[in-house]
């Protein structure tokens, strides 16, 4: 009965995020149309469109936040520990094999995390793993992890394989 419960929680929150996502995604672009075909003759109003734009971005985002929090549940202190970023990011290039270890440029700096783990290194595996599956042979990989005030920023730049740069 908790099963079915948990599913029937889980279908209703996605239900409710795709309706509130689809909503203002509609309201986004009928903006961006609107401000793109005013621009030149009242950038006024393409500017008011613009601030509307943000407006529905920011509730987009906190409503979907609260979403998915919701549907997570609430976050468990025992799934959190301190993780070591750089050395976490080193040993998923090093999964890679020498090959692609090889055509990696690491600029790591020592950055430790409060955090889940697991989920982290997930995350980062699935990102790593992408910019070495399609990239071009032979070409590097940057990885960069660093702290900028009170974020972590993790950055990969590859060339992908259709020539354009991500």
């Amino acid at each position: 009965a908790d099963l079915v419960d948990q599913r029937a929680a889980v279908q209703r929150v996605l239900s409710m995020l795709k309706h509130d996502s689809a909503n203002a995604l509609n309201a986004l672009m009928a903006r961006a149309d609107a401000a793109r075909s005013v621009r030149r003759r009242d950038p006024e109003r393409a500017m008011a469109l613009v601030s509307d734009m943000r407006a529905i971005l920011r509730r987009l985002d906190r409503n979907g936040t609260a979403w998915l929090r919701a549907l997570a549940g609430p976050a468990r202190s025992e799934d959190h520990a301190t993780v070591e970023v750089a050395g976490l990011v080193r040993g998923l290039v090093q999964q890679h094999g020498d090959a692609d270890a090889n055509r990696a440029d690491l600029r790591l700096r020592p950055v430790r995390l409060h955090t889940n783990g697991a989920y982290l290194e997930s995350v980062l595996a699935n990102l790593v793993d992408n910019a070495f599956r399609h990239s071009v042979a032979d070409s590097r990989v940057r990885v960069r992890v660093e702290r900028r005030a009170e974020w972590v920023v993790f950055q990969i730049t590859n060339r992908l394989k259709d020539g354009r740069g991500l």
